[in-house]
């Protein structure tokens, strides 16, 4: 199911135009990209399908650069299994003496 099929119907038919070529010069390059992400450069650039391509372009080469999925995939912290076993449940704040 596509995350943003009611967010599509939502826009202009100018935007879903935009859509589509962005969709056919970034799908094709084999990028695992989806709707929502494409419209939200789209209207980031009021609609101009070049400085969207050239935005999101910009997004992925950061997003290389900085090794951004490697991040999203490892644990933050070496500590996380041990910290999970003493708080299974997360830890949500103090009691009313501030404990």
């Amino acid at each position: 199911m596509n995350p943003g099929a009611d967010l599509l119907s939502l826009q202009t038919p100018s935007l879903l135009q935009g859509l589509d070529e962005l969709r056919k010069q970034f799908r094709g390059a084999g990028l695992q990209v989806n709707d929502v992400f494409l419209l939200r450069f789209l209207k980031a650039r009021k609609g101009v399908v070049p400085d969207a391509a050239a935005a999101i372009q910009a997004h992925l080469t950061w997003a290389k650069t900085i090794k951004l999925e490697q991040m999203v995939s490892s644990p933050p912290f070496p500590e996380l299994h041990a910290v999970k076993r003493c708080y299974p449940h997360g830890y949500h704040g103090v009691d009313r003496v501030g404990r």
